[in-house]
Formats: structure tokens, sequence, C-alpha cells
């Protein structure tokens, strides 16, 4: 169990023998896989612009799924590999300004 210097739990002399130092990880390194659905205008090359500006802004895709919707749209759901949610929502903003792009949730 962890317990900060101040609390009554740890004060104790008995309780000097058994502490150990800890600390909280600041930044985190690991990538993490989040998924995105998209739902496009039907056009050619849209899965390349995409593609494009997710390897632009640095994120791996994992996986890439889409299938047509009707005449007119298509869905992406797209596995993503991020370090940090400021990543997404930056990714997310940047997508959603795309004149193809209908919609864009995390899936």
């Amino acid at each position: 169990m962890i317990h900060t210097v101040q609390c009554d739990n740890i004060k104790s002399e008995k309780a000097d023998e058994k502490l150990v130092p800890a600390q909280w990880v600041r930044e985190i390194h690991d990538k993490h896989i989040i998924g995105l659905e998209i739902i496009v205008k039907r056009q050619t090359g849209v899965l390349r612009e995409i593609t494009s500006e997710i390897a632009a802004q640095g994120i791996g895709v994992a996986n890439i799924k889409a299938h047509l919707l009707n005449n007119e749209q298509a869905i992406m759901n797209i596995d993503i590999m991020i370090d940090s949610l400021n990543q997404v929502h930056s990714l997310v903003e940047m997508l959603d300004a795309l004149s193809f792009v209908d919609s864009i949730r995390r899936a």
C-alpha cells in the first residue's frame, strides 16, 4: 500500500523499517491503441488523404476497416497508436476540418 509521508498510518517507529521510497511516473512513453470512427464522403483518394494526415502527425496505424454506407458515404474504423490524449485531440481536430469528413468520433 502506498501512503504519503504525512499519513498517520506510517508515523510510528515500526513503520520506518518497512518504508520504501516511491514516486509517480510523470510521463508515459508507451503507445496506446485507440479507435476512431470516421464517416466520409465517398470519393477517390479519401483513405490516402486520411492516412497521410495521420502519418504527418507522427501517429502509427494499427488497423483499418472501411466500407460503404450508401452511395454517398463510407465509414472507416481506424485504430491508431498514440502517446497522449493531446495527440488524439489534435488529430481529431485536424481530420474534422477536412472537407470530405462528415463526422469523427472515438470508437
